[in-house]
């Protein structure tokens, strides 16, 4: 994608180790009755599925308030996702609050580019609330990632229950390129009009999140379960739009989005297998970003013209994930 600062961060985290499965970065560290320092390598593969809208807006509304002027949904449908996380813990030795701490990092790309669809509605008649203007189209997803990174507390650990606090930061991204199946416009009379695949629309999202959250752990024998809640109030995000055949490129800018997310792990040690210290997870994820309004601007790519207005734009994402991994604790 056009940015690079989450896949450097990423690499040079998952360079010496392996990953995680949940779709997260979960504090599963462990103290270390010897004398290194104990962290947790996990490896997974899932399937998100979910849904992106892109608004625009107008002030030609009643006395000049806003109101919708095009709205577009991008589906995340079926993408395979794979990746992994790392949580450690660096001060284990310390005799004081530093020893409570572990730091967690996952990252997570798209493998697959779906069977989802964009429908693009229009509202180009300011007297009526009902769509003018409509067209469908398949979508591929050409690229998608979630990162995340946090520092986790203990706020209370016993032998079979955990509580524990976060600060992190979260970044997902994700790219769509459409293959138009029909419009329906009035010049034509509703009367479908296809398309036979053609490229019309680019798309790209990215969302970047400072957070604050708590996770809960029980143990019992060879299984655990694990819930986490994350929330931000902080959300900014950007996304790029690229009308092909009208030869136009939009960009939005959104801030002070409010995010939140949760989820739940599973966790069984192999130990009975033979396999000290391996375990394996299956794990649910949800995530929802609300609409943000935000500012656009426009070029027109043939003549390099470009123009911009505030508070005309809107931005919302939500998707789920499943996914099954398996973890190594060193």
């Amino acid at each position: 994608m056009k940015r690079t600062c989450a896949w450097m961060v990423a690499g040079v985290l998952l360079l010496g180790v392996a990953a995680e499965a949940a779709m997260w970065a979960a504090p599963v560290a462990r103290g270390s009755r010897g004398g290194g320092m104990p962290f947790v390598g996990e490896l997974s593969l899932g399937v998100v599925n979910g849904e992106a809208k892109e608004h625009v807006y107008d002030y030609e509304g009643f006395r000049g308030a806003r109101r919708r002027l095009s709205r577009l949904d991008w589906e995340l449908k079926n993408v395979a996702m794979g990746g992994g996380s790392l949580s450690v813990r660096p001060f284990v030795a310390q005799q004081n609050l530093l020893n409570r701490l572990s730091v967690n990092g996952g990252m997570w790309i798209a493998l697959t580019e779906g069977s989802g669809e964009m429908e693009d509605y229009d509202w180009m008649s300011t007297g009526s609330a009902d769509w003018t203007h409509y067209s469908l189209s398949k979508v591929d997803v050409k690229e998608g990632y979630i990162f995340d990174i946090n520092v986790g507390v203990d706020l209370w650990a016993e032998q079979s229950f955990a509580l524990k606090a976060l600060a992190g930061y979260k970044q997902n991204g994700w790219l769509w390129k459409d293959r138009g199946v029909y419009l329906l416009y009035p010049e034509n009379g509703y009367i479908p009009q296809y398309l036979n695949g053609e490229h019309g629309i680019k798309y790209e999202q990215e969302f970047r999140m400072p957070y604050l959250g708590a996770t809960v752990s029980w143990a019992q024998r060879d299984w655990a379960v694990e819930g986490y809640l994350a929330w931000s109030p902080l959300v900014s995000a950007t996304d790029w739009d690229d009308h092909v055949a009208r030869g136009l490129h939009f960009k939005e800018s959104f801030k002070k989005g409010d995010m939140m997310g949760f989820g739940v792990e599973l966790r069984y040690e192999l130990v009975r297998m033979g396999l000290r210290n391996w375990f394996a997870t299956a794990a649910v994820d949800y995530q929802k970003i609300d609409h943000i309004l935000g500012d656009l601007s426009v070029v027109v790519l043939e003549t390099g013209e470009r123009d911009s207005e505030d508070d005309i734009a809107g931005i919302e994402n939500n998707w789920l994930t499943v996914s099954i991994g398996a973890g190594l604790r060193f």
